[in-house]
């Protein structure tokens, strides 16, 4: 399939405001003519509503060729109620690796996750 550079950006809000999670998909084309996908995936946090919002941890993960498909749906179509719900989860495990309780394998199986879920 011909690669068509793109890069999307969604911003998700938790309903109490404090957590903001920020999730750039990209595609590029390789010097090979091959396709890139990435997710640079970043979460933000604050105390109050009034509070400006503070960078947590980023990571930026590189998809698998089995993972283009969803990745070209959500440049085309957004993030469903799944992907955003597992946004969140991929959110818990950036925090977790921040403070040391998980790995960044673990970080970069729950952001991969995003683009598996339906």
């Amino acid at each position: 399939m011909s690669c068509v550079p793109v890069s999307v950006t969604f911003e998700l809000d938790t309903p109490d405001q404090l957590r903001r999670v920020v999730l750039t998909l990209t595609s590029e084309k390789r010097s090979d003519e091959s396709e890139m996908w990435t997710i640079d995936f970043a979460l933000w946090e604050r105390g109050d509503n009034q509070s400006d919002f503070q960078v947590v941890d980023k990571v930026s993960v590189e998809l698998g060729p089995e993972d283009f498909e969803g990745a070209r749906t959500i440049a085309r179509e957004g993030l469903c109620t799944g992907q955003r719900a597992q946004s969140l989860v991929a959110a818990d495990t950036l925090k977790a690796f921040h403070y040391g309780s998980a790995t960044s394998d673990d970080v970069r199986d729950d952001v991969v996750e995003i683009v598996r879920a339906e």
